[in-house]
C-alpha cells in the first residue's frame, strides 16, 4: 500500500485496488471513528455524491476503507469553497472544517469532493430514506430490418431476501423490497457466441449480487463498484477461455452496459459501445464513453458528431467481453439517484438511427417508458435499423 498520512490522528494508505484506508488513533480516536463512520453512511442513504463513499469497516481496529475522491486541491476562491459547502448542508451535514485541507478533485467525475467527516454534525437526524421509492421501466429487443438473426440482450432481474428472479421487459417495482438490475449486451462471433457471451455476464451478476444485498440487510457495508468490476473481469475471462477450447466459437464476446439500483444509488459497468444516458431536470448527458478512437476524438472536439458517425473506424471497439481480448478495464461508477430522474440503456443498434438530437428530444417528453422506448425504437428503425438493437428506459419516481 502507498502511505499518504501518517499523523498523530490517523494513518492513511492507498491500497493496489485504489481504495483508501484510514486508521484513528490518538486523542478521541474511537469518538472520531463512529462520528465519521455515522456521517458516511448518512450521506450515501441521502444520495450524496461529493463524498468518499464507505466500503469497509472494523470497529476493533477503527479502521474504515473509502473510495478514493482524488487529489487534495492547493487553493480554491472562497465562493467557490462556501458553495461546495452548502451543497454538503443541503443533504444534512455541517462539515466543522471548511478549509482546503478536506477538498479533492475527483478528475473521473470531474467535480471536487469533500473529505475528512471526523468533526461534523448531522444538522437534518430525520427522514433518510430517499423521496422516491418506485422505478418503471420498458425494454425491447429487435433484430432490425435487414438482419436475420439476434445478437442482443436484454435482462431485467431483481435481488431480494428470497434470492433472484427473472423480471419482464416492463413493468414497476418498489426499490425498497428489493435491488433492481438492468443489463443490455450487444453480442460478437455470431448470435449463438453473443446469447452465451451475455449469459454468462448475468450469471455472473446473478451469482455476487446476492451476497452484498444479504450484507447490506446486516448493515454491513458492500463493496458495489467492486463486485460490478469483478463480475466483468471474471466473465471475460471465463469468456475467453471456453472460446480457446471451442473453435467454433472463436471470437465469442459482447459490449454491455448494466445498471444496479439500490435504496441508496445506482451503481453502472460498462465495457464497449453499449450506452447509458440520463436525464435529470430537462438536461439529458451520456453517462458511459463509447470504448472507440472515433468517440473519443469527437469527446475532445477534433471531429463533429457527423463526422464521427461517418468515421471509418467507428465500429471498431477498444474493449470488449471476451472476443479474444487480453485484458478488459471496465468503466465502473455510482450515481445518485433523484426523484424525475430517467435512465436509458441502449445497445449501439439503437444510436445507428438516432443523432443526439433525437436522444434528448425524445428522452425530454418524458410521458411514460413504454411510450420513450417505442418512439425511441421506431425512430431508429425507420432511419436505420441495419443492426440488432435492444434499450430499456427507466423512470424513477
Amino acid at each position: 500500500m502507498k502511505e499518504v498520512k501518517d499523523s498523530p490522528r490517523a494513518h492513511v494508505r492507498i491500497g493496489y485496488d485504489g481504495r483508501l484506508h484510514k486508521t484513528y488513533r490518538g486523542r478521541m480516536a474511537e469518538e472520531r471513528y463512529h462520528t465519521e463512520k455515522t456521517i458516511l453512511r448518512f450521506l450515501e442513504r441521502r444520495g450524496c455524491d461529493v463524498v468518499p463513499r464507505m466500503l469497509d469497516c472494523d470497529d476493533d481496529q477503527l479502521l474504515l476503507v473509502m473510495s478514493n475522491c482524488g487529489q487534495p486541491v492547493d487553493t480554491m476562491t472562497q465562493p467557490k469553497m462556501d458553495a461546495l459547502f452548502d451543497e454538503l448542508e443541503g443533504f444534512g451535514v455541517r462539515h466543522a472544517d471548511q478549509a482546503t485541507r478536506n477538498v479533492t478533485y475527483d478528475a473521473r467525475r470531474g467535480r471536487l469532493c469533500v473529505i475528512d467527516f471526523e468533526f461534523a454534525d448531522l444538522v437534518d437526524k430525520h427522514p433518510t430514506r430517499p423521496a422516491w421509492t418506485i422505478l418503471r421501466w420498458a425494454g425491447k429487443v429487435d433484430k432490425g430490418r435487414f438482419r436475420k438473426q439476434n445478437d442482443d440482450t436484454l435482462a431485467v432481474f431483481t435481488i431480494d431476501q428470497e434470492g433472484f428472479r427473472q423480471l419482464a421487459e416492463e413493468g414497476e417495482a418498489n426499490i425498497e423490497d428489493g435491488d433492481l438490475v438492468f443489463v443490455v449486451c450487444d453480442g460478437m462471433g455470431g448470435a449463438a457466441a453473443g446469447d452465451l457471451a451475455s449469459e454468462m455476464i448475468v450469471g455472473r451478476l446473478r451469482e455476487k449480487i446476492p451476497r452484498t444485498y444479504e450484507q447490506a440487510a446486516n448493515h454491513l457495508y458492500p463493496d458495489r463498484l467492486g463486485v460490478l468490476k469483478e463480475c466483468l473481469e471474471d466473465t471475460h475471462e471465463a469468456v475467453n477461455r471456453l472460446a480457446e477450447k471451442k473453435p467454433h466459437l472463436a471470437g465469442m464476446g459482447a459490449t454491455v452496459t448494466l445498471c444496479w439500483f439500490t435504496p441508496e444509488n445506482v451503481y453502472y459497468g460498462h465495457v464497449g459501445d453499449t450506452r447509458l444516458y440520463r436525464l435529470r431536470q430537462g438536461e439529458t448527458e451520456q453517462i458511459t464513453e463509447d470504448h472507440s478512437r472515433p468517440w473519443q476524438l469527437m469527446k475532445r472536439g477534433q471531429i463533429n458528431e457527423r463526422e464521427y458517425r461517418a468515421h471509418p473506424q467507428k465500429n471498431i471497439i477498444q474493449q470488449a467481453i471476451g472476443a479474444g481480448r487480453q485484458i478488459v478495464d471496465p468503466m465502473i461508477g455510482a450515481l445518485a439517484l433523484r426523484k424525475d430522474d430517467w435512465f436509458l440503456l441502449c445497445s449501439d443498434g439503437l444510436i445507428g438511427g438516432l443523432w443526439e438530437k433525437h436522444v434528448k428530444g425524445i428522452l425530454g417528453q418524458a410521458s411514460s417508458p413504454s411510450a420513450i422506448t417505442d418512439e425511441l425504437l421506431t425512430k431508429s428503425l425507420e432511419d436505420d435499423g441495419r443492426d440488432n438493437i435492444s434499450l430499456v428506459t427507466v423512470e424513477v419516481s
